[in-house]
């Protein structure tokens, strides 16, 4: 049996856009889940879509050396089946880039589970083994995959759904006595993200998986609704410039006249603004500037600020990484100012200080830092 790990991931998520790059141990999560998973008993890929909404996605996977593959971004069964093409594997082990602690104990466990039952696909029912929502892994044969006929949308987009699942559970020791599967352990929102990230950052990278389901304890899910949305200066409305103003007022104290004449005075009309959102309300933006640098046309990573109140929950690294892949789109040298506090964040995205000459402020503790793609 040569069995393969899939970890199927990718940026534009409806609920938490961009949360792959949300940091677990000063790294993006899908990374570390990269780490936890992989093994000599196995081969393990990354499969992200070939969509621009994931080439900063790419671009982070290649600077930690992670395999992975791109292929369709709405039909994933596709982007399964192109990618094990001309590959000599018969076993396919397929996780998502949300469950954290997933791990490669777990994963070889039930692999030899499979090797012994016979059938040609086995899944975890959190459920029936009393596990926490988020302990979910499906091992199927690629011939079954190959075979199968989807009949929607939906069974292009979730691979297995068209599988038959009656008897096909996997039967797990009782790993806990008392009740464990009203708690999560799945990275969908942003109350998950601050629960984990407690649990995970206190932890060696490799505790298993078991051992950190009993620090699980219940968190409540807030109406949080997140979404961006990219804008250039001249399309931008009359309210949304009045939010824009408001979050900048709470940064800079300036008066909003103040900041509406600074506004158009420094920003051009093609110049791209990224705004999130949660629900109606504007919690994070900044925005690219194009300017010239010796008659090249490059870009300026210019005001990025997060409301005082998201500050510290990871939406810092939402908005770095959704600018990030703005840029690697528009293909262009990108620069910032950074002060001593933020340069550790920047340089976890893949910018770097350099000396520069072209950067004049008043501010001596602002550096100039620069993104190469």
């Amino acid at each position: 049996m040569k069995a393969i790990v899939l970890l199927q991931v990718r940026s534009s998520s409806k609920r938490l856009p961009n949360k792959c790059f949300l940091l677990i141990k000063k790294i993006p999560s899908i990374v570390y889940l990269y780490k936890r998973v992989v093994s000599k008993k196995y081969f393990t890929s990354i499969l992200t879509s070939n969509h621009k909404s994931d080439d900063f996605l790419s671009y982070t996977l290649k600077r930690y050396k992670l395999n992975f593959f791109r292929g369709s971004l709405e039909n994933v069964k596709k982007r399964f089946l192109k990618y094990l093409e001309k590959k000599n594997f018969d076993t396919i082990v397929r996780i998502t880039g949300d469950n954290l602690f997933i791990d490669s104990s777990l994963i070889s466990m039930l692999l030899n589970n499979f090797k012994k039952s016979n059938k040609n696909y086995l899944y975890i029912d959190y459920k029936k083994n009393n596990l926490p929502y988020g302990i979910s892994v499906e091992i199927f044969n690629k011939k079954l995959l190959k075979n199968s006929k989807s009949k929607s949308n939906f069974d292009n987009e979730h691979v297995t759904s068209i599988f038959n699942k009656k008897n096909a559970q996997f039967k797990l020791n009782r790993y806990f006595k008392k009740k464990k599967y009203h708690l999560r352990c799945t990275l969908d929102f942003i109350e998950d993200y601050l629960a984990l990230k407690r649990i995970l950052d206190t932890k060696n990278l490799n505790t298993k998986w078991n051992i950190l389901c009993k620090e699980i304890k219940k968190i409540t899910i807030y109406n949080n609704y997140f979404s961006f949305k990219v804008i250039k200066t001249r399309q931008i409305k009359r309210n949304e410039l009045t939010k824009i103003l408001l979050l900048k007022k709470s940064y800079w104290k300036y008066s909003l006249n103040s900041q509406k004449k600074f506004f158009y005075k420094n920003y051009k009309f093609n110049d791209k603004h990224i705004l999130l959102y949660n629900k109606n309300k504007l919690i994070g933006y900044n925005c690219l500037k194009n300017i010239k640098i010796n008659n090249i046309k490059c870009l300026l990573l210019d005001s990025f600020i997060v409301e005082k109140s998201y500050r510290g929950k990871g939406i810092s690294s939402m908005l770095i990484s959704k600018s990030m892949n703005e840029i690697l789109n528009l293909d262009k040298k990108a620069f910032l100012l950074a002060n001593k506090n933020s340069i550790k964040l920047y340089m976890g995205f893949g910018w770097k200080i350099i000396k520069s000459k072209f950067f004049k402020t008043k501010k001596k503790d602002l550096l100039t830092m620069k993104f190469n793609s």
